[in-house]
């Protein structure tokens, strides 16, 4: 199965008085028109689309996560949409910015919304690991105990903090919500387990651990890092 897993695209950040939001569209649109023209099998999102209380501007975020969504349905690519901890709204609604996805879940089996943790029983089982406001915690552990319990091979989409990984522009200069942390040696107890992982900002590849990070240079606490997105075959 080919994937293209993408994150943390932030279109709402302003970087000393300069919208990045047409950037980062383009940014977007690569991503799209490269996993229709590799005819990858699945698209993922891992969180961060913007923050819900960025103003007006949320509302072209969400537009622009939309069309993209929309573009990959009609080529028959199934997107994943995971939430991150600038999409959660701490209203104890339990609600995000990628709330209006769910409406396109409900009309095309292509899309698919992950708000809430859990394990997915397709090819290969995923478990999934969004940010959840503090109104809707959760044990991360409870999920993965139970995930390491079935068999075959297994795909982790997490927007969680991991020991380990150096912090960078997105802890430094974009801080927003509380740690909760990914046990990754946990799953690393899995055989065959792919992890996809968001929230970080700087590429990274592992064994199986993979970080995408973002598709922009937001600020300058890593102004060396390359803008990217990941392609791979699982």
């Amino acid at each position: 199965m080919r994937v293209l897993a993408s994150s943390d695209w932030h279109p709402d950040w302003v970087t000393f008085g300069i919208s990045r939001f047409d950037e980062i569209s383009l940014a977007v649109a690569k991503t799209v028109k490269t996993a229709i023209d590799l005819k990858v099998d699945q698209y993922f999102f891992l969180g961060d689309l913007c923050d819900p209380d960025a103003g007006p501007v949320v509302f072209r975020c969400v537009q622009l996560a939309l069309r993209a969504a929309l573009i990959l349905a009609k080529h028959e690519i199934h997107s994943h949409w995971l939430v991150g901890n600038h999409d959660v709204c701490e209203d104890g609604s339990g609600a995000s910015t990628l709330t209006p996805m769910v409406t396109l879940e409900e009309i095309t089996r292509f899309v698919h919304v992950w708000n809430r943790p859990q394990i997915v029983d397709c090819n290969p089982r995923m478990l999934v690991l969004p940010f959840t406001p503090t109104s809707h915690g959760y044990d991360p552990m409870t999920f993965v105990d139970e995930f390491k319990a079935t068999k075959g091979q297994g795909l982790v989409l997490s927007h969680l903090s991991v020991p380990g990984v150096v912090p960078g522009e997105e802890t430094e200069d974009m801080p927003r919500g509380r740690d909760v942390v990914l046990p990754l040696i946990e799953l690393n107890k899995r055989a065959n387990t792919t992890i996809l992982q968001g929230h970080y900002h700087r590429r990274e590849s592992h064994g199986n651990f993979h970080i995408p990070g973002s598709l922009a240079r937001l600020t300058f606490a890593h102004a060396d890092y390359e803008p990217s997105f990941l392609i791979l075959d699982i």
